[in-house]
């Protein structure tokens, strides 16, 4: 199989798929990869205790893989901007289509166009319009906007909390986890925007409805619950500054509001905050299913070593009755 076959090959492939949905897909893809990579690591246990575990949970941190866990603030700064300038890109997209702003006036002309490769070319990778129709996603233009700006909100909001609320310890990571949040901050904005581009719907303030107002609401709820989480967690550090680096890991039981039912009732509203974006697509926009999907997996990993972590540290002070991760159920 030479180099030449394969270009041909990839090029049939690339033919057949618009650009704007190759974008999707791609997305898509990148969910799925993380997932089965997290499932795949979670069965082995070497590769769990590689790759999965991180902070308390944790053994024996080796110098040059592993990173300290304060630096999930990078992930919240990165997202914040990112999210933001979506934001501003898509406010352009929607009410001045003819501006300059690049990404998405660029996906949106190119949306029904194909791929060729042609490395003998100056210009190794062309566009050429697609003789059909090509194909397009239902997520309204008003529910990509609310979303976009709801992101914006939670990112700003994290990385507010990861400078002035919470207290890190001196614990470590894994450095592909690291990549793995800068990443997922990227793509999952991303994500709430693409599949209303080019799709010939209007941006109209009449099209909001119970839907609509039901997750909104439901993101903010989760947004708070989910700041007063970390603000209690905080409370059980001793009492420094949260951006003291010199905090060393001191655990203590957490055991009020909604402590009372799941150990992590932190991830349970991440996982809601998502939900809610994909609810507020209507459940049209099938890429945020699979965001939903990863944060389930991923925290539901996670949430499943901290409760066996609470166990073995805490033994008969651990509430029998307490959940992991969903209250009575989980």
């Amino acid at each position: 199989m030479n180099l030449e076959y394969i270009i041909k090959y990839t090029n049939e492939i690339l033919n057949n798929i618009p650009f704007g949905c190759l974008i999707v897909y791609f997305n898509r893809f990148y969910y799925f990869v993380l997932i089965s990579a997290v499932i795949v690591s979670y069965s082995f246990p070497f590769l769990r205790k590689r790759f999965i575990l991180f902070g308390k949970l944790l053994n024996n941190p080796k110098k040059f893989i592993h990173v300290p866990k304060k630096w999930f603030t990078h992930f919240y700064v990165v997202g914040v901007i990112w999210s933001t300038y979506l934001s501003i890109e898509y406010y352009f997209y929607i009410f001045k289509p003819n501006s300059k702003l690049p990404l998405l006036n660029f996906i949106s002309n190119y949306w029904n166009y194909n791929i060729n490769l042609n490395f003998n070319s100056k210009i190794p990778i062309q566009f050429k319009e697609n003789e059909t129709n090509g194909y397009s996603f239902r997520q309204l233009p008003i529910e990509s906007f609310i979303g976009i700006i709801l992101m914006s909100l939670h990112m700003l909001r994290r990385t507010l909390e990861s400078y002035f609320v919470t207290k890190f310890s001196d614990a470590k990571m894994h450095f592909g986890h690291y990549i793995v949040g800068i990443t997922f901050y990227l793509f999952t904005a991303f994500s709430i925007i693409i599949e209303s581009i080019n799709n010939g719907e209007d941006f109209n303030i009449k099209n909001i409805n119970l839907c609509h107002i039901i997750s909104i609401i439901l993101c903010i709820f989760a947004q708070s619950q989910q700041y007063w989480c970390h603000k209690y967690l905080a409370s059980l550090r001793p009492n420094n500054s949260p951006r003291d680096k010199n905090i060393k890991a001191v655990y203590k039981l957490p055991s009020s509001r909604w402590f009372n039912f799941v150990d992590s009732p932190q991830y349970f509203f991440e996982i809601l905050i998502y939900f809610s974006l994909y609810m507020l697509s209507v459940f049209k926009n099938h890429t945020l299913l699979w965001v939903v999907f990863w944060t389930i997996i991923n925290l539901g990993v996670t949430a499943y070593g901290v409760h066996d972590w609470y166990i073995k540290k805490f033994k008969e002070k651990y509430p029998k009755e307490k959940k992991r991760l969903i209250p009575f159920i989980f």
